[in-house]
């Protein structure tokens, strides 16, 4: 798959718009209680598009991650996806339930599918962000920050009450806040910029080449 300069400028701008969205929604929840349907909403929206944008971000660095860098992208695509739709459709039933107590509540399995995608998401996350920070195409404190969402997160499932909630918020800030960073890089890049390192490196054989001459 290959986009143009256009098209990867317009990714930039998706996950860049649906992390600030997804921050918005979190910052929401934390300072005052909104009413679920809305938040939800809104945050479904923000995930989508951050799903929407971010394989830009791995099309950008795929020939500097390798095989490894995109298998852990993949398992981070897919869990945002499940997780994006299954949280907010969970919320949006459980916010339908709690209006019409004979609707049906969300089924156990359901819940131990999103449990399990969120330890997946933690495996792709790092993945992604060690070697984001090792293809130096981004800034290396954005794969920082996604590393840093995976120690938080996994810190907060040995805590316990409020700390635990407190961690998790702030792992979902960080990764929103990496997101919202590559989606902003992505956004900016100059055309100039867009140089395919095989063809740098033919170049530079030629001209070395043609000086021994």
């Amino acid at each position: 798959m290959v986009l143009s300069p256009q098209q990867m400028r317009w990714s930039g701008w998706l996950l860049f718009i649906g992390a600030l969205l997804s921050i918005l929604v979190l910052l929401t929840d934390f300072i005052f209680s909104a009413p679920l349907v809305l938040t939800a909403s809104v945050s479904l929206l923000g995930g989508l598009l951050v799903v929407a944008g971010l394989p830009g971000t791995y099309l950008k660095q795929r020939n500097f991650i390798g095989i490894l860098g995109s298998v852990g992208f993949l398992i981070l695509w897919i869990t945002l996806l499940v997780t994006t739709l299954g949280v907010n459709i969970e919320e949006i039933v459980i916010a339908a339930t709690t209006a019409h107590p004979s609707a049906q509540s969300v089924p156990p399995v359901i819940v131990n599918i999103l449990n399990l995608t969120d330890l997946l998401m933690l495996i792709g996350t790092l993945i992604y962000g060690v070697l984001t920070i090792r293809a130096h195409i981004f800034s290396a404190s954005i794969g920082w920050l996604l590393v840093a969402t995976v120690a938080t997160m996994t810190l907060a499932l040995f805590m316990g009450g409020a700390l635990s909630s407190l961690l998790y918020i702030v792992g979902e800030l960080l990764i929103q806040i990496g997101f919202a960073r590559l989606g902003y890089a992505l956004a900016r890049w100059e055309d100039d910029d867009d140089i395919e390192p095989e063809r740098v490196t033919s170049e530079e054989i030629i001209t070395t080449g043609d000086l021994q001459q």
